[in-house]
């Protein structure tokens, strides 16, 4: 899960259109999830992506 996670943040980075519903509905799982190290990645990938310019520059291609 943790890398479908951050596979969907960097196509989101790059279709941000076509990905938004995708990465929502995974991140919303992510934050309930059981497994606290995806919780955490969630928290940071959605703290990063509430800015669109720092995320690209952080966690771009």
């Amino acid at each position: 899960m943790i890398l479908l996670l951050t596979a969907s943040v960097k196509l989101f980075l790059h279709h941000p259109e076509k990905m938004q519903l995708l990465l929502g509905y995974i991140l919303q799982h992510a934050k309930t999830s059981n497994n606290l190290s995806l919780k955490k990645l969630a928290s940071i990938y959605h703290y990063f992506l509430n800015n669109y310019n720092i995320a690209q520059k952080i966690i771009g291609t």
